[in-house]
């Protein structure tokens, strides 16, 4: 299948809002509860998307019909929200928006790149490049906490998937 990969537009948020919050309730069920995956989603609405924009590189995956199944951002050297419709995991979809935007990276002379990992994406970066550096728990009430990984990449021309 061919993919094209493009920076993310205003006029495209509303489907990749919808995106990431069905890849959530997909992917991240049997790793969090309910009430976190409701928070999870909660935090990324329009508004965020459009900061995300303001603030980074963002970009958008899709096929031929146009239709929208991956999305990631790079905001400064950190790595964040990639999120790949569960229907195209394991077709490389989620190396090519990591290795776009570690290649972004490279134009802009950074060398390190670090993000915050689901539970469930732990094994997809540890796959492309990345080391684990600790465990985050994001203590929301005191009856939720959210685990995450820490995760960095030192990159170089030598170790990013070209795109």
């Amino acid at each position: 299948m061919k993919y094209r990969i493009e920076k993310l537009n205003l006029i495209d948020i509303k489907e990749v809002e919808k995106l990431m919050k069905d890849t959530i309730d997909i992917s991240y069920k049997k790793s969090y509860s309910i009430d976190a995956i409701t928070f999870i989603k909660y935090t990324h609405s329009i508004k965020f998307i459009k900061k995300l924009i303001k603030d980074g590189h963002v970009v958008k995956v899709s096929i031929k019909n146009n239709k929208i199944i991956g999305t990631g951002a790079l905001i400064g050297s950190i790595l964040t929200h990639v999120y790949v419709n569960p229907k195209h995991h394991k077709k490389g979809v989620g190396k090519l928006i990591v290795s776009y935007l570690e290649n972004v990276a490279l134009k802009k002379n950074i060398k390190n790149i670090t993000l915050e990992a689901s539970i469930p994406a732990v094994k997809f970066y540890e796959h492309v490049g990345y080391k684990k550096i600790k465990k985050n728990y994001m203590s929301i009430n005191k009856d939720l906490i959210i685990e995450s990984t820490i995760m960095k990449k030192e990159i170089n021309v030598f170790n990013t998937f070209s795109s």
